[in-house]
């Protein structure tokens, strides 16, 4: 499980490219929390943070 999913675009029939769209807003939803809780919490930052 992953929170970005790779798509394949083409620019005018030439030029491929790949976008990056996200996959699961929950796992950005999560580290939003986290960070908030960090900043604003009572909560003591993780080396991971």
């Amino acid at each position: 499980m992953g929170a970005l999913k790779e798509e394949e675009h083409t620019f005018l029939w030439t030029f491929n490219y790949n976008r990056y769209s996200k996959d699961d807003s929950r796992i950005e939803d999560r580290v939003r929390l986290r960070v908030n809780a960090n900043l604003f919490g009572n909560r003591e930052m993780d080396t991971r943070d």
